[in-house]
């Protein structure tokens, strides 16, 4: 493995030995689902990753955080919500210093965004930078593009 000395710091473009690429969650490895206007290293470990990795398998996305809003991307195109109500999910009596009380904003949508007929068999990762992702639906017919940012501003077009 060829490791690159940068001042005092060191980096490889190799995997370390035993290591796997990005995986879902069976540890079974993945491919990012991106168009072709991205082009180097995807973002793995970012607010909107799971647009590029579907981890759970969802060639969509898991539900997005760009707040104050929750974004999830489906066939028909972008479900946009927002949860400003807790619940409190108690872990259980049996162990609660392991099971602990759970706080989460349960995500519901309050809006979809898409394309009267689009019917995408994926959502892929389209651009993106510090602050922003750009998503693009594609069924072959039609096509969507969404910029995401956070703090979260929506900008929606249909190429064309």
């Amino acid at each position: 493995m060829a490791i690159t000395t940068v001042g005092l710091g060191s980096y490889t473009a190799a995997l370390p030995d035993g290591e796997l690429p990005v995986t879902n969650f069976l540890d079974e490895p993945i491919s990012p689902l991106v168009t072709a206007n991205v082009t180097g290293a995807v973002p793995t470990n970012d607010w909107s990753s799971s647009l590029s990795f579907p981890f759970f398998g969802d060639t969509f996305s898991s539900v997005m955080f760009a707040n104050p809003l929750a974004l999830k991307a489906e066939s028909t195109g972008l479900e946009i919500g927002h949860s400003d109500s807790p619940r409190f999910i108690d872990g259980g009596l049996s162990d609660p210093a392991h099971e602990g009380v759970k706080y989460e904003f349960t995500y519901a949508p309050d809006l979809e965004v898409g394309l009267s007929g689009l019917a995408a068999s994926d959502a892929r990762l389209d651009g993106y930078g510090d602050w922003t992702a750009q998503a693009r639906w594609d069924d072959g017919d039609k096509a969507l593009r969404d910029l995401w940012k956070r703090p979260a501003v929506r900008l929606f077009r249909a190429p064309g």
